[in-house]
């Protein structure tokens, strides 16, 4: 979930199961994500996964590094890891702050 002009880029490392069910970043039951954002004062309320596109209009975008899900970032492989990190400036370009490493 990326747009031009973002703010801040979340980039989380690869997508848990449950995620990808329900068709929305940070879904796993307890995940600190939405409450950091909140008590950290990106977000005026504390929001709901099915309230993460609303995170455009504050300037936040979502991604992740390797798009292969699984349920812990450690059964992804090294190799992964490298290539989905290569494709990272061509993805994103554009979408985050100055300067942050993805931008071409």
């Amino acid at each position: 979930m990326l747009a031009e002009g973002l703010s801040v880029v979340l980039v989380g490392i690869n997508p848990a199961p449950a995620s990808v069910a329900l068709r929305h970043s940070f879904a796993t039951p307890g995940n600190r994500v939405w409450p950091a954002l909140y008590r950290s004062g990106f977000t005026p309320q504390l929001m709901r996964l099915h309230q993460e596109r609303d995170l455009l209009a504050l300037g936040i975008g979502i991604t992740s590094i390797v798009r292969r899900p699984t349920s812990r970032a450690a059964q992804l492989s090294r190799q992964e890891l490298t290539e989905a990190a290569a494709t990272c400036p061509a993805e994103s370009s554009g979408y985050g702050p100055p300067g942050w490493p993805c931008s071409a």
